[in-house]
């Protein structure tokens, strides 16, 4: 896997069924169920997920990097 890149995403979202419907109707993104609060989403480009929540989302988004070893930095 090739280092210093983002290797995944999460973001917040209140209706995952709307989000499902949505991103593979209009990207054909794939999703894998965790549960009844979380889906994540692969064939985008870079994989990633969404989590239900209840509270107002504003902002924001989760970012994950990828390096293979960080001690080394």
């Amino acid at each position: 896997m090739e280092n210093n890149h983002i290797n995944y995403v999460e973001f917040k979202a209140a209706n995952l069924e709307a989000i499902k419907t949505f991103y593979s109707k209009s990207f054909n993104w794939k999703f894998t169920d965790y549960g009844p609060t979380y889906i994540a989403f692969s064939e985008s480009g870079v994989e990633g997920g969404f989590e239900k929540s209840d509270a107002e989302i504003t902002n924001g988004a989760l970012v994950i990097l990828y390096h293979e070893n960080l001690d080394n930095i």
